[in-house]
């Protein structure tokens, strides 16, 4: 996976919350399209869990419905969303880990 690619422009955005952690989300950055802002329905993964979600109109994040999940998962971009979840969790749990786990 190109790690450059994840590099874009980083946008503000409402705060919202994401709905599995609830860590507040203002910033968002655009994967894959330099220079695209974030508009409703533009799906997103929370930096800090990973967890997948979309925009609504006002800009706040909301799950998605089991249709647009079923879409997500047939997008050709599918594979790389979860490898980036993947990523996302386990640099979270390599954060979250005791320090002395870290030493064994």
């Amino acid at each position: 996976m190109n790690v450059s690619r994840y590099q874009g422009k980083t946008s503000q955005v409402p705060k919202s919350y994401c709905t599995r952690c609830l860590r507040m989300h203002n910033k968002v950055t655009a994967v894959g399209e330099p220079g695209a802002a974030p508009a409703k329905h533009c799906v997103t993964l929370c930096v800090h869990c990973g967890h997948l979600m979309t925009f609504d109109e006002l800009l706040q994040l909301r799950d998605l419905t089991p249709e647009e999940m079923l879409a997500v998962k047939r997008n050709k971009q599918w594979p790389e969303i979860q490898a980036l979840q993947e990523k996302l969790r386990n640099a979270v749990a390599v954060f979250l880990r005791p320090v002395d786990e870290e030493q064994k």
